[in-house]
């Protein structure tokens, strides 16, 4: 029986996902997302009420602090449902997390990275990448400095060449960021494309 078919259980279940959050405890948070990825193997999009609990857990704010447990719920979306997801529910994503990327605290720093993973390797249209723009603007260094691997996808992988151009534009702008950290990783991420690129040429 799937956790929607009993409301209460489904509160049970989202009470408990609070709790891993609010512990940043990693393993109960790992099965409960394994647990909701069960309940839905038969299905093909993923119930509306599970997509707004998870999105009432995200805007809590333990979520931004919690570096090993709530990276489990953005996984589940990345991994599992990302193609059980209605366009509906990935417009509503995006804006959650653009909501939630300038929230996350330093501690919480793997957060900031599987959002630039949703959105350039996900997502990897021009409203991710629109997001992605605005993110480079964000003030925190630590999160500023993952920008650059979210557009870096957008260029490898979008398939768009229009699209791959304008994030490849703005990597080479964020390499005279006033941080080091964030010139660092722009540096990372064009090396890793141009070695993608050579080795497609081959």
């Amino acid at each position: 029986m799937s956790i929607e078919s009993q409301s209460l259980r489904l509160r049970t279940f989202a009470r408990d996902l609070r709790r891993a959050v609010r512990d940043d405890n990693d393993r109960v948070a790992r099965g409960l997302m394994h647990k909701l990825d069960m309940a839905n193997l038969m299905v093909d999009r993923l119930p509306e009420k599970h997509f707004r609990m998870l999105c009432s857990v995200i805007r809590s704010r333990p979520f931004r602090r919690s570096n090993n447990a709530a990276r489990h719920v953005l996984h589940l979306f990345r991994r599992d449902q990302w193609d059980n997801l209605s366009s509906s529910q990935k417009r509503r994503l995006l804006v959650q997390l653009e909501w939630l990327y300038p929230k996350v605290t330093a501690s919480a720093w793997e957060l900031c990275f599987v959002t630039t993973v949703l959105l350039g390797e996900n997502f990897r249209d021009e409203k991710a990448l629109n997001v992605l723009l605005r993110l480079a603007s964000v003030p925190r260094e630590s999160s500023r400095s993952l920008v650059p691997h979210g557009l870096e996808h957008i260029v490898r992988d979008s398939g768009d060449t229009a699209l791959a151009a304008a994030a490849l534009e703005k990597l080479r702008q964020m390499a005279e960021d006033p941080s080091a950290q964030v010139r660092d990783e722009v540096a990372l991420s064009m090396a890793r494309i141009e070695r993608t690129r050579s080795e497609r040429s081959q």
